[in-house]
C-alpha cells in the first residue's frame, strides 16, 4: 500500500508540528502493510532518510491557506481545485491500493477535493492543533466552514478523544452519523530516562511555547508571572529560594516577557529564545516538573516528550491534555487562568519529593501503554484494516 501523506510543515524547521509529523512518519515505517511513504511537504529534500520514504515538495500550503482565508471556502476552494488538478497528476495514484493522510483543519479544502476526485481512495484528515487557534488564526464563521468541509470526507483522525467530543457537541453529531473517527496520537521512540540530576531540595520548573500575542496568551505565561508574583508577596526568601524555573519561547513578547522575569526578587528564572531542539531536550532533562497552564491546548508534543521523560506536570484539565495527564497520577491540574492554584500547585510539589518521584514514574508508565511509536502504529494499522480490508 502506497501513503500520501501531506503535511503544512516538516523538517529541517524544529516546531512542534514538524517534530510531531516527523514521528509519525517513523512509527508507521515497521508496518508490514505500506510499501511506500510519499512525504507532501513545504520543504524541499528534507534530512530524513529511510528506503520507504519518498518527497514531494509542494511550496503551495501558505498560498492555499491565504487564498482559503481571504475568499472564503468556497471562491477559495474553486481556485485551489482548478490548481490541484493540474498538480495533483504527478502523484500516479493507484486508486485501490492507496490512503491519503493529511494533517490539519486548515488543508480542509485539501482533504474534501482528494475525496470528491479519488472515490476508491480512502482521505483521512487527522485534527492536530488546538480548535481554538482556529478560530484566531480564520475566525469563527470560517472556522465552522473548514469543520464542515472536513466532516463530508467522513475519515477524521484525532490525536485525543477531546477532539471527537467537540465534533459532536458543537456539530450536533448524531449517534448513527457515517463519520468514522481514529485516534492516532502524538508519538515518540521509547527514551533511556535520564535520572542521574539530583534535585538537592531544589525544584526545577519549565515551560515551553510561542511568545507572539497567540502563543503568549495560550500557554498562560501570564498565568506563571502572577503566580511567581503571588508567592513573593506571602512566602519569604527562604521558602522560595530553591524554586528555579526555565522559560523556553521566542516571538514578539518574549523581550518585554523577560522584563516581567526581572522584577523577580526571590525566584530564579531564565529565558532561553530560539534554541534547538536538542538543546531543548538538555534542559528538559534538568527539570522536574513541566509547567502547562495554558488557556486552550491541543495534544501537545512538547508533553508527549516530557511525559516520555518521565517528568511530572501542573496542567490545566481543558482541552487535549486530558488524555496524558491525569490528577494526582502524574500531575496535579488547575483551572484555566488560575494563578493562585498555580502558586498553590508549585508549593505542593516543592515540599512533596516523594509525589514528585510518583508522578514521574507514572508518566513513563503512561508513555510506553499509549504514545510510543509501537502503540501508533498499532493504532495505524486498525485505520489501515478498517478502511482497506
Amino acid at each position: 500500500m502506497t501513503i500520501f501523506y501531506f503535511v503544512p510543515a516538516f523538517l529541517p524547521k524544529e516546531t512542534g508540528f514538524s517534530i510531531a509529523f516527523k514521528n509519525f512518519c517513523l512509527s508507521i515505517l515497521d508496518n508490514e502493510r505500506i510499501e511506500q511513504l510519499y512525504v507532501i511537504s513545504p520543504e524541499d529534500n528534507p534530512p530524513l532518510i529511510h528506503s520507504k520514504i519518498r518527497y514531494i515538495y509542494f511550496d503551495k500550503y501558505i498560498w492555499c491557506e491565504r487564498l482559503v482565508k481571504y475568499l472564503g471556502p468556497h471562491i477559495g476552494s474553486i481556485i485551489i481545485n482548478l490548481y490541484l488538478r493540474f498538480w495533483i497528476k504527478q502523484l500516479n495514484v493507484d486508486e485501490k491500493n492507496s490512503l491519503f493522510f493529511v494533517e490539519s483543519v486548515l488543508l480542509s479544502y485539501l482533504s474534501f477535493f482528494l475525496h470528491k476526485k479519488y472515490k476508491y481512495t480512502p482521505t483521512v484528515t487527522r485534527i492536530h492543533g488546538a480548535l481554538p487557534e482556529v478560530a484566531i488564526w480564520t475566525g469563527e464563521k470560517l472556522r465552522r466552514d473548514l469543520m464542515k468541509l472536513l466532516l463530508k470526507t467522513k475519515n477524521i483522525s484525532v490525536t485525543t478523544y477531546h477532539y471527537i467530543d467537540y465534533l459532536k457537541t458543537y456539530f450536533s453529531l448524531k449517534q448513527d452519523n457515517e463519520i468514522k473517527f481514529f485516534i492516532i496520537p502524538n508519538s515518540l521512540p521509547k527514551v533511556k530516562v535520564n535520572n542521574s540530576t539530583k534535585r538537592n531540595n531544589k525544584l526545577k520548573l519549565m515551560q515551553l511555547g510561542r511568545m507572539d500575542k497567540q502563543g503568549y496568551f495560550q500557554k498562560g505565561f501570564q498565568d506563571t508571572l502572577q503566580a511567581f508574583y503571588y508567592l513573593e508577596t506571602i512566602y519569604s526568601p527562604r521558602d522560595l529560594a530553591d524554586i528555579e524555573c526555565t522559560f523556553i519561547g521566542n516571538g514578539d513578547l518574549s523581550n518585554e516577557f523577560k522584563k516581567h522575569l526581572s522584577k523577580l526578587k526571590y525566584i530564579k528564572t531564565k529565558l532561553l529564545t530560539s534554541i534547538s531542539n536538542d538543546k531543548v531536550q538538555l534542559e528538559l532533562d534538568r527539570s522536574d516538573v513541566i509547567l502547562m497552564p495554558s488557556r486552550y491546548e491541543g495534544m501537545s508534543m512538547f508533553a508527549t516528550e516530557a511525559l516520555a521523560k518521565g517528568k511530572a506536570f501542573i496542567f490545566t484539565s481543558d482541552g487535549g491534555m486530558r488524555d496524558m495527564i491525569f490528577n494526582n497520577y502524574n500531575g496535579i491540574s488547575i483551572r484555566p487562568f488560575d494563578y493562585l492554584e498555580l502558586a498553590k500547585a508549585i508549593l505542593d510539589l516543592k515540599n512533596s519529593s516523594s509525589k514528585i518521584d510518583l508522578f514521574s514514574s507514572n508518566s513513563i508508565k503512561l508513555f510506553n501503554q499509549e504514545f510510543s511509536h509501537e502503540k501508533t502504529n498499532e493504532k495505524f494499522d486498525v485505520l489501515l484494516k478498517t478502511l482497506h480490508d
